[in-house]
């Protein structure tokens, strides 16, 4: 990469690339595995304008196929 253009983007966004959750990634792109990840952010407690927290609660979801209550997207879910 050209580091002239890193460094004029660099100054023009000091506050660098701020972090997005699913959901916000599934407004932006809507395809079936960003579907599923804000769904698991979304059940395990993550809202639209948080950017962390629920990813650790993701990886320890216990509504696998042997739960009372199975989701049927725990085997896809993201951050295993």
């Amino acid at each position: 990469m050209n580091t002239d253009v890193l460094t004029r983007w660099r100054e023009e966004h000091p506050e660098g690339v701020k972090p997005r959750n699913p959901a916000q990634r599934w407004q932006d792109q809507d395809t079936r595995k960003t579907a599923i990840d804000a769904m698991c952010w979304q059940c395990m407690g993550g809202t639209a304008e948080a950017a962390e927290g629920a990813m650790a609660a993701i990886r320890k979801c216990t509504a696998g196929p042997d739960s009372q209550v199975p989701c049927p997207l725990w085997n896809w879910r993201p951050y295993k």
